[in-house]
């Protein structure tokens, strides 16, 4: 500071004139409010600007953070633990169990347009069109089918065909590199032919299946 003013003597000057009170920290000390509030707690112009928490109550339960990341740790009693049936089971499984607890907000927060579910508002004919056309149009440096795709369905929307593509189709094309042992590079888009033919007489016979039909147990 200039002509021998310390910053605590700064802080002393700003304090004087200053309504709420400046610590040295820089923070300043506000006061708790003990008036009365400007409007209804409930007033639905406060809330418009203000939102409307639609998740569930917070819980007093004690987070596991050491299981964080690790997966599912017991043991399932499906026919192949680890297969994809058995992983699409319990991704469904899990989501029937969200669906329950959030009521409501599961569906405000388009929770079930997640997934593979985003399948369920495709018809296979236009599944085997959408499969198709990437064929068709195979990217060698530029994706060129994107154009064709939003042409072809106009009428769903940039956003639905988005939805699809990286829910189902890319879940799919991993599901191919797993059971081929592909040492696969998520950040190579680059898509095979193989999985393309593959996957073009077996549109619809992957999509989740109900919880209560798909589970397979062990014989005992």
């Amino acid at each position: 500071m200039q002509n021998g003013h310390s910053n605590e003597d700064a802080l002393r000057s700003i304090n004087k004139s200053s309504a709420s009170p400046i610590r040295p920290c820089g923070q300043a000390d506000i006061p708790e409010w003990t008036g009365k509030p400007p409007s209804r707690h409930d007033d639905r112009r406060a809330m418009r600007f203000l939102g409307e928490r639609i998740l569930i109550p917070e819980s007093n339960e004690a987070l596991d953070v050491g299981s964080i990341g690790k997966g599912r740790q017991e043991n399932c009693n499906c026919q192949s633990p680890g297969s994809i049936d058995c992983i699409r089971f319990h991704v469904a499984e899990k989501k029937d169990e969200l669906k329950r607890k959030l009521g409501s907000a599961f569906y405000k927060m388009g929770l079930h347009e997640t997934g593979e579910d985003a399948a369920h508002s495709w018809t296979k004919s236009e599944e085997r069109r959408f499969n198709t056309i990437i064929q068709e149009n195979l990217p060698s440096s530029e994706y060129n089918f994107w154009d064709i795709l939003r042409t072809a369905f106009r009428y769903k929307g940039s956003k639905a065909i988005a939805s699809y593509y990286h829910n189902v189709f890319q879940v799919q094309r991993r599901a191919y590199q797993n059971h081929l042992g592909l040492e696969a590079d998520s950040d190579d888009d680059s898509i095979e032919p193989g999985f393309l033919y593959s996957r073009q007489g077996n549109v619809g016979r992957s999509r989740s299946r109900p919880a209560a039909s798909s589970r397979k147990r062990k014989s005992s």
